[in-house]
């Protein structure tokens, strides 16, 4: 009713999970959101046209669910962001966990440092249960094009919270980036104010088994559309109230990124007998970072192979 909907909008927080056929582990990802300490928040699903009861297993929680035609990450991302009611946005995602007081920790730091996005360590986990630390160690005083630009996406969207209103304000995620569609999400926040990170394990990261050179492919063509296609004709847009010099290095920094990337594809490409298809992705990787003798030793390799 009228007075559950009032509630609802006073929330600070909005948890946003996104779904497609993840009923094996969506329910360990909202338990771990019930648990948490601190209770100042409200929960989105977006279900996005699954085919296996995802949709069934939310509706068993205190969630407000919405449905749509399967349309992809990106485009979930931007929905839910739309229809948030909170200050903050906190992402999980279906196969993820947190830890208990994974709110309650971050969202005091997110106010104390006046972050417009925060993220924390992670713990990873593999199929086997084995788990290991990964931390993103960097100065306080660390640009945000620093962790947006110079090393691919190395901010987890499972331990993010950001602003709602200044997401809103530089654009929203992109419905066309349906795989790393974080990455952009973040690269178009970096100019609104502070990144801040909290160097504590509060998320679990699942590692899918299925990290197969299809899988990992598949990746890396959405990391080559999106940098090709989205950022670097808009970096000098993005990027507009940077100093030049700073510009410049953190375009060195991208483009190199975008070498790593092809050499992978070219790596795939010739997997999957396509020569001249790999032969053209180590050209333009040599061209993107010309000073990385690994990426000519590649192509060398691969113009004399038969």
């Amino acid at each position: 009713g009228l007075g559950a909907s009032i509630l609802t909008a006073m929330k600070q927080v909005s948890v946003c999970l996104a779904v497609y056929n993840g009923a094996d582990l969506l329910e360990r990802a909202l338990h771990s959101v019930q648990a948490q300490t601190y209770r100042d928040f409200e929960v989105l699903v977006l279900d996005d046209g699954s085919t296996d009861g995802s949709a069934a297993l939310a509706e068993k929680f205190e969630v407000r669910l919405i449905r749509q035609q399967n349309q992809g990450l990106g485009a979930a991302r931007r929905r839910l962001v739309e229809e948030a009611k909170g200050e903050l946005i906190a992402f999980i995602d279906h196969d993820d966990e947190w830890l208990p007081e994974k709110l309650e920790r971050q969202v005091a730091f997110h106010f104390k440092r006046r972050a417009v996005l925060s993220h924390t360590a992670a713990e990873y986990l593999d199929e086997t249960g084995k788990g290991w630390i990964r931390r993103f160690p960097h100065r306080e005083d660390t640009s945000p094009w620093e962790q947006v630009a110079l090393a691919g996406c190395r901010i987890i969207a499972s331990t993010v919270v950001f602003s709602r209103e200044a997401m809103l304000a530089a654009g929203n995620f992109d419905p066309e980036v349906r795989l790393a569609s974080d990455w952009y999400g973040w690269f178009q926040l970096a100019a609104a104010g502070p990144f801040a990170y909290l160097d504590e394990p509060l998320a679990r990261y699942r590692v899918r088994s299925d990290a197969s050179s299809a899988s990992s492919g598949r990746f890396h063509r959405a990391e080559e559309f999106l940098i090709e296609q989205k950022l670097l004709p808009r970096f000098d847009e993005l990027l507009g109230k940077v100093p030049e010099r700073e510009r410049r290095r953190y375009r060195r920094g991208m483009l190199r990124w975008l070498a790593k990337v092809k050499r992978h594809l070219a790596h795939y490409a010739r997997l999957d007998g396509d020569r001249q298809a790999a032969l053209r992705l180590h050209r333009e990787s040599v061209r993107h970072d010309p000073l990385n003798l690994a990426y000519w030793l590649s192509y060398a390799k691969n113009l004399v192979r038969r």
